[in-house]
């Protein structure tokens, strides 16, 4: 490890995602992130250490030092902060903040492009992961199959719209559900269909690492039929330049005296400067 990245905690941090991606295939298969709860744990233990990477990130963003992606109100219910985008291995680093009580809810199961590791920095959030029942005879079998409006949404244009396109009915079966604490990690395989659910108390932020696209789309799944073909753009660079500022602001319950809480309040600092906590996007 290079002088640099030793006095730099994100750096550290990048350059080990970087070796950890670089042994591992790009397949996506889940058995390739056995490591990344580990190694994200060895860099983040607490919520001091948290706040020393975010506040190296937010310098390095300052700078423009790295490839990063654009940062946006999500439209499934969290504001999305990108941090780095690596070019050669694929692999990005985010921050994802999921707003406590309704506003932090998706209301609809949903896919991905990529496979991902996601590790709890603050707050709680609730888990539910589906299954996909593969015809309606095997639904009307199973008392937990729920059908679903499914659509495939495409990756953004340069402009930065993203296609819609309806593929029919769908029925997916409940599986797992879980809650995840500060300091819990989970990953998920791109084509398992999870939804997640706010709950009460501290804003919840996330460190989410992605791995390479292994396609251009992902599924969306609606409890009614929207017939929406595409949806206005997500990709514009909503984060503010001066990161280093947001990091010191107050704590979110002024009335506590839980360490952990201090996260969330300068996540919350951070947000409300890029306006995001009003400028949401419609699915």
């Amino acid at each position: 490890m290079s002088a640099h990245a030793m006095a730099s905690p994100f750096l550290a941090l990048t350059g080990d995602l970087d070796s950890y991606f670089q042994a591992k295939s790009s397949s996506g298969d889940l058995e390739n992130y056995d490591g990344l709860p580990d190694l994200l744990r060895h860099h983040l233990p607490g919520t001091q250490h948290a706040v020393r990477v975010l506040t190296d990130a937010a310098e390095c963003v300052n700078n423009e030092q790295f490839l990063r992606g654009n940062s946006h109100v999500h439209v499934h219910g969290f504001t999305k902060l990108a941090l780095y985008r690596s070019k050669e291995r694929g692999f990005s680093v985010r921050l994802h903040i999921w707003w406590s009580g309704p506003d932090a809810s998706d209301e609809s199961p949903h896919e991905h492009r990529w496979s991902f590791c996601s590790m709890l920095l603050s707050g709680a959030l609730r888990i539910r992961n589906f299954s996909k029942v593969a015809s309606s005879e095997n639904a009307s079998q199973n008392a937990k199959a729920e059908r679903w409006y499914a659509y495939r949404y495409w990756d953004a244009s340069p402009d930065g719209v993203k296609r819609v396109d309806p593929v029919g009915v769908r029925d997916l079966s409940r599986g797992s559900e879980y809650v995840l604490r500060s300091g819990a990690s989970h990953v998920l395989h791109y084509a398992e269909p999870h939804q997640v659910i706010g709950m009460t108390g501290p804003i919840a932020a996330t460190l989410v690492i992605t791995d390479a696209a292994q396609r251009e789309y992902s599924y969306v799944y609606h409890t009614r039929d929207k017939r929406r073909r595409s949806f206005p753009s997500e990709r514009h660079d909503c984060l503010p330049r001066k990161w280093r500022r947001c990091f010191s602001g107050t704590v979110l319950h002024s009335n506590s005296t839980n360490t952990s809480e201090q996260l969330p309040g300068r996540v919350v600092v951070l947000a409300a400067i890029a306006g995001h906590r009003t400028a949401k996007s419609t699915p």
